[in-house]
């Protein structure tokens, strides 16, 4: 699996315009995206009742920028802050917009979690590179939501209706957000594109899933969280991407081999499917290694589901095997 292909992704008009970072760009009627550099991708729908913001900038001048660029867009308040889940790209800008925050009912508990020595390392990771954000950052004020998701959420504003949908996949919080008349879905972490994604926290099934329904939906536009805009179809790369990752991690597992072993060999196979920033290989190692580590342990837990299923030591007898461990084809997974 090589790196993904940018050539054409929306079609020649479009081909200069979805490569630009770090400016507003409208990417369907009265929806915008502002494609980040560093940092995770934004969104502004515009409603008759004001504009629905999706996630908010971690670096505090950059939501005041951003909070100014979508005062330029209407002159009606902020409407609505949706979080696409509670990492700190998507979140923790909240406080710089007068506005009630939506996100996923685990969104809320994670960070209502969130403490002093919590901001302590997030204004320290800014320390030399930025800081001014460091020292705004101490007075981090945390803003979670006042309006949580369960599966689903439809949010009707005047004439425009906006889908929230709780996949999961990454997070147990990450929702998509979907905007039908415009046919531009924000896919938050869901999708990455043309990066390695984030995998502490995820179920690489039911993240297979979440890419897989973005694909039947067939929007015109995704915005990833990360990434250039893309097409339903750039998802395949990270479904494969996956699946790649689940297939070398299970090999191991089912070798006997032990997880940090499996995890340092496969550190080094994946870093090149995609480009990395120029001194940052030992943080991508690590945040590779915490992934893979992750799909072991899943990978573990479902060889043990499905062993107890089919009667074998730990199970019980006679006990049905789980109709999703057999549709994967658990020990030859494609």
């Amino acid at each position: 699996m090589g790196a993904p292909g940018t050539g054409g992704l929306l079609g020649e008009p479009h081909k200069e315009g979805r490569m630009k970072r770090n400016t507003l760009q409208e990417v369907g009627p009265g929806v915008y995206a502002r494609i980040v550099e560093a940092g995770a991708n934004l969104g502004v729908i515009l409603t008759d009742e004001g504009p629905v913001l999706v996630d908010t900038p971690l670096v505090p001048a950059e939501a005041r920028e951003w909070r100014d660029e979508v005062a330029a867009l209407s002159n009606k308040p902020v409407r609505f802050v949706i979080n696409t889940d509670h990492h700190k790209a998507h979140c923790l800008g909240n406080q710089h917009f007068d506005a009630p925050v939506i996100a996923h009912e685990y969104a809320w508990k994670e960070m209502m979690g969130y403490s002093d020595s919590f901001r302590q390392r997030i204004s320290e990771s800014f320390r030399r590179r930025n800081p001014k954000a460091a020292r705004e950052l101490l007075n981090l004020r945390i803003v979670p939501p006042t309006i949580t998701v369960g599966d689903r959420l439809t949010l009707h504003l005047g004439s425009r209706e906006i889908q929230l949908i709780h996949v999961g996949g990454h997070t147990p919080a990450t929702t998509i957000v979907y905007v039908p008349d415009a046919e531009v879905l924000f896919a938050g972490d869901c999708f990455v594109f043309g990066y390695h994604p984030y995998m502490a926290q995820a179920d690489t099934k039911e993240w297979l899933d979440a890419l897989q329904l973005i694909r039947r939906m067939r929007p015109k536009v995704v915005v990833p969280g990360h990434g250039p805009l893309a097409t339903p179809e750039d998802t395949q790369v990270l479904s494969e991407y996956l699946r790649t990752a689940r297939r070398k991690v299970r090999a191991y597992l089912l070798a006997g081999k032990p997880k940090a072993e499996a995890t340092a060999a496969l550190v080094e196979e994946l870093m090149p499917i995609f480009s990395k920033p120029t001194g940052r290989r030992d943080r991508l190692q690590s945040k590779l290694r915490t992934g893979l580590g992750r799909i072991y342990d899943q990978l573990k837990a479902e060889k043990a589901a499905l062993e107890r299923a089919r009667g074998k030591p730990g199970g019980e007898e006679g006990e049905a095997i789980p109709v999703d461990l057999l549709d994967e084809g658990w020990a030859d997974e494609e």
